[in-house]
């Protein structure tokens, strides 16, 4: 069995999520099989550096009240992304960086993005924005903003493709507190390669309990055409199946006026379902065309129990490659890894 980090270890649960996952890939990636079709690049040891010196709050092992102290005194946008996770995670179709630089600017307005740093973040975000827009003399934002979702996926070249559920397996126990599965999907329309330390961006879909409520507080059929919050044309039912958060859609109707505009517009005004990102927990060479994931179902959790209980294996979920930080070694008998949550450097993964 590859070991997994125990819950004592001084890791955050994304941080932990995150190195499970890297280091299932490490460890399968090394069982002695054969190389695959599938071509696996070693990058340079500089795609393990941690974040520059010009950043110091850029560290998820920073508490944070630590990242907004090295912050304080620097431009809005600096101070903004000091509160963010530092994960990089592109869940919110950002990195920290220039989430940071679109909500100073106005380019976006939603504070609640960050997923791995919560409503502490969000408050943050909240109070540093309501601080005004003053700026340290001098210092440049480091990037334009981009947007989120499917616009930052085109243009950072993250396509989506369908990838079917090949398998599901139980990994817990019966009364288990923390439900954990085992997921298989087929990689075999990706465009790109990917290798141990890469994520997936999987794009969830609401159960069709929650779309059926939405179709009746929207008085609506679900056959009506409308124009998505993914801009993309469907039925209302795909629509609320599949593009539109509708943890959204009380209060859009509570802002309503007496005479409701058309579905359509109500529709746009939802926010858009954004994706999950789950770490890769296996190797190309040993199955390749394969993408394995551990998945812990959280409470309510949206992306979780739809991957865990309500996608039937043959289905396909939409999906792309975020690729990663952390690498493997250039040479196959170096254990050497930096750990960008902590940035040490251990001769053996069982120090990990």
């Amino acid at each position: 069995m590859i070991p997994v980090l125990p819950e004592s270890a001084p890791f955050t649960p994304a941080q932990r999520a995150w190195l499970n996952g890297f280091f299932a890939g490490l460890l399968s990636s090394q069982a002695g099989a054969a190389p695959s079709a599938i071509p696996v690049p070693v990058p340079s040891a500089a795609a393990a550096l941690p974040a520059p010196a010009a950043e110091p709050w850029h560290d998820p092992g920073l508490s944070l009240e630590a990242r907004l102290a090295l912050a304080q005194g620097h431009p809005l946008a600096s101070r903004l992304m000091a509160a963010m996770a530092q994960l990089d995670c592109n869940a919110c179709g950002y990195d920290c960086r220039s989430y940071g630089v679109a909500l100073a600017s106005g380019a976006e307005t939603k504070v609640s993005l960050c997923s791995p740093g919560g409503a502490a973040t969000a408050s943050k975000l909240k109070e540093i924005l309501a601080s005004g827009h003053a700026s340290a003399p001098g210092v440049v934002s480091p990037q334009p903003a981009r947007k989120p979702a499917a616009e930052a996926a085109a243009r950072a070249g993250r396509v989506t493709f369908p990838a079917r559920l090949l398998a599901r397996e139980i990994l817990h126990g019966p009364g288990a507190t923390a439900p954990v599965v085992h997921l298989v999907l087929d990689t075999a329309e990706a465009g790109e390669v990917f290798e141990p330390g890469d994520s997936f961006g999987i794009f969830p879909e609401n159960s069709a309990e929650a779309v059926e409520a939405a179709l009746a507080a929207l008085r609506a059929t679900g056959r009506e055409r409308v124009l998505g919050p993914a801009h993309r044309e469907s039925s209302l039912r795909v629509a609320l199946a599949e593009d539109c958060d509708l943890r959204d859609l009380d209060q859009v109707l509570a802002e309503l006026p007496s005479k409701w505009p058309p579905l359509g517009e109500i529709v746009r005004t939802l926010g858009r379902l954004k994706p999950r990102l789950y770490t890769l927990a296996s190797s190309p060479r040993l199955h390749p065309g394969e993408a394995h994931f551990t998945v812990a179902v959280a409470p309510r959790g949206l992306a979780s129990t739809w991957l865990a209980q309500k996608l039937p294996v043959g289905a396909a979920a939409r999906m792309f490659v975020n690729r990663g930080r952390l690498r493997l070694p250039a040479r196959g008998d170096a254990w050497a890894t930096t750990c960008t949550a902590k940035r040490w450097t251990t001769s053996s993964p069982r120090a990990c």
